[in-house]
């Protein structure tokens, strides 16, 4: 393993750009952070670029000489792994993973579609739960991005078992017609959703945190529903409505 001792080397002020989305979408790369997330990031098989770890975590070191003629893998200082980091307490092994590009790619029979959620705590815990259901294909409109740190980070490697591809309305709109998918939209006068029949093929539309589905989609959705409370409750966090409405889905699969 090569050793990296000063955050002022050139690959570490490279890398450590990824936080920014800028950089993110110019190198078409993200940042994952802890050994757990790397072994399954290696057992998902990711494209990875390079890893980092600390070289005074012996345990993490031994276990990564294994795949020294498989990834670029580099010994580095705290000061390196501080700095790579976003978190306030660093783990000890950072790796460099590319995004991956859906070019040509078919519609599932079933999608989840992101209207404009803007927290990235919510997105990932959506990522998480769409990837513990089996759906595959998650589209983002105006949408946080997904390879944001926090939001890799509450995906609890999610992120690396489906296909997260950014849209508009208009190609959603043309992607549900052409594909025969329902358009499933989500209000407070909808129908029950553990009562409601559930389509075989459709688009889950989950809308922004604080204004709900967008007119565009509201306008075109085939069924509606609604999650029924108590208390004069009236909305739910987008995280929580999403993982709701999918188990609801999906619980014929399992």
């Amino acid at each position: 393993m090569e050793l990296i001792l000063s955050k002022k080397n050139k690959k570490i002020t490279d890398f450590a750009k990824l936080k920014d989305k800028k950089y993110r979408k110019l190198l078409n790369m993200y940042l994952i952070e802890g050994l757990v997330m790397l072994k399954d990031a290696i057992k998902a098989k990711k494209s990875i670029e390079c890893i980092f770890v600390l070289k005074d975590d012996e345990d993490a070191v031994n276990y990564l000489k294994q795949f020294e003629n498989d990834y670029k893998i580099y010994s580095v200082s705290k000061e390196v792994i501080s700095y790579l980091s976003d978190t306030v307490t660093p783990q000890s092994v950072i790796a460099v993973l590319n995004i991956e590009i859906y070019e040509n790619l078919k519609c599932d029979d079933k999608i989840l579609v992101l209207d404009s959620l803007q927290d990235p705590g919510n997105l990932g815990t959506v990522i998480r739960t769409a990837a513990s259901v089996g759906l595959k294909q998650i589209y983002l409109i105006n949408s946080v991005d997904a390879y944001n740190p926090k939001c890799i980070r509450s995906t609890k490697s999610g992120i690396f078992f489906v296909k997260v591809i950014e849209s508009n309305y208009e190609d959603i709109i043309t992607i549900c017609k052409q594909n025969n998918l329902k358009i499933i939209t989500t209000l407070h006068n909808g129908e029950n959703v553990f009562n409601a029949k559930k389509p075989e093929k459709f688009a889950l539309i989950i809308g922004n945190e604080a204004n709900g589905i967008s007119k565009e989609l509201l306008n075109s959705g085939d069924l509606c529903y609604k999650i029924p409370m108590k208390n004069g409750m009236d909305s739910l966090n987008a995280g929580v409505s999403a993982s709701i409405i999918l188990y609801e889905l999906f619980k014929r699969d399992f």
